[in-house]
């Protein structure tokens, strides 16, 4: 979004890197995950700047009351020209979904379509994004380029086949209450409501065959779509999900974290969420007691801001132990492993990993594509040689034209192709 719709268009064998604002682009999310060379006193770390907000703040203010039928829209508004790719229109919305104590709550997002469609698109892509912070500044559809903040590069060739997009921010991300970061329920309500929500504006089709697309946070979430779509959105039926590099399974995950400045960001955000969601999971009994303060001022950071980096040099919350009942037992661990999302999937699943990924490890991934084919799901696993977690997401890049075709054959019908198979 942002900037992209000035380019003008782009032809298919144009794409890749020759856009400055991609290589920008990239050369961000490279600066997150590459400053390590910080703390080895190796190089030099500088990042994008703070999120900033381009939707009226009223737009995301709840109203007083809110149906409580999920997935209804409560308020939209057309996107400028320049917001959304070239060749599309586009809306924020906002819309209903539920709380985990079955309160209704509302999540915003966008919806693009293709400008030249002559009717309802028949297709349609939900895309759960991938981290980009806790606070509401951060979410997505508040941010200059918030597809691209949160990893998705190819929104062009959404548009380009004709399909419509559907992005939420996730529940309590841009509108009221904490953002519940990787636990899974909430944010897979937020992927299915989306989708309903989307289906009720004229240039989506009512029954609009829908593929999820997930990456990093919002992998697990579309894996979590997917768990939940038959019983709670029956009316939502999906053809296919695709998870890229997806935090699915949380307890490796978070054990394979050192406590860097890239990662810490990432143990503040995991504990605002875990913390506002969960009463027996506190930070007194999670941290050591000189890393509580600081842990609390990362999470009001977005994920792209050098001030994040910063704070962690700073407070020298690297030169002692961080964590107090570290993640690998107690009641943390617990949490995490809840939210695993397991059990056989219901629709056919496209899993793309990175093996040269630090963040989401093959080594975690694999323990869970494991117990994914022990339960029978139809599950493509690929796995990418050389390939980390940004590089997962290149636009150009094989994976992510691997993701279109292979989406391209859901909305076709055609059978899709497994590494296990129920």
């Amino acid at each position: 979004m942002g900037r992209r719709g000035r380019r003008g268009p782009v032809s298919p064998g144009a794409r890749g890197t020759a856009d400055p604002r991609r290589r920008l682009r990239a050369r961000r999310w490279a600066v997150l995950v590459g400053c390590l060379a910080v703390v080895l006193g190796l190089a030099g770390c500088s990042g994008g700047g703070t999120a900033v907000e381009t939707g009226a703040a009223d737009f995301y203010r709840a109203p007083s009351s809110v149906p409580r039928q999920p997935g209804v829209v409560v308020r939209s508004a057309p996107m400028a020209a320049d917001e959304v790719p070239a060749g599309a229109r586009g809306w924020r919305i906002l819309y209903t979904t539920s709380a985990d104590d079955g309160v209704p709550t509302v999540s915003s997002g966008v919806v693009l379509v293709p400008a030249s469609a002559s009717g309802p698109v028949e297709h349609l892509v939900a895309w759960a994004h991938g981290t980009t912070g806790v606070a509401d500044a951060c979410a997505p559809s508040r941010m200059p380029d918030g597809l691209e903040e949160g990893g998705l590069t190819v929104a062009d060739e959404v548009i380009d086949k004709g399909w419509g997009l559907v992005a939420t921010d996730y529940v309590g991300l841009g509108t009221p209450g904490m953002h519940p970061y990787l636990v899974g329920q909430p944010a897979g309500r937020s992927v299915l409501d989306a989708v309903r929500a989307a289906r009720q504006l004229d240039q989506v089709a009512s029954g609009a065959d829908t593929v999820v697309w997930g990456y990093s946070e919002g992998g697990g979430a579309a894996l979590w779509a997917d768990k939940l779509a038959p019983s709670y959105a029956p009316e939502v039926p999906l053809a296919g999900v695709a998870a890229v590099a997806p935090a699915s399974n949380l307890p490796g995950i978070v054990d394979d974290l050192p406590v860097v400045p890239t990662s810490a960001v990432y143990v503040a955000y995991l504990l605002a969420g875990y913390t506002s969601t969960y009463d027996d999971v506190t930070y007194a009994a999670t941290l050591q007691p000189d890393a509580v303060m600081t842990m609390q001022r990362l999470a009001q950071f977005c994920i792209d801001d050098p001030r994040a980096t910063g704070l962690v040099e700073s407070s020298g919350l690297l030169d002692g132990p961080v964590w107090g009942q570290g993640p690998e037992s107690g009641r943390l661990h617990a949490r995490l492993a809840e939210n695993v999302p397991d059990g056989r999937m219901t629709v056919p699943v496209l899993l793309l990993q990175g093996g040269a990924d630090s963040l989401v490890t093959p080594q975690s991934q694999g323990g869970y594509v494991v117990e994914q084919c022990r339960d029978g799901s139809v599950l493509d696993y690929r796995e990418y040689d050389g390939v980390d977690h940004v590089g997962i997401v290149q636009q150009g890049g094989r994976a992510m034209q691997e993701l279109l075709a292979w989406t391209g054959g859901r909305f076709d019908g055609r059978a899709a192709r497994a590494s296990c198979a129920g």
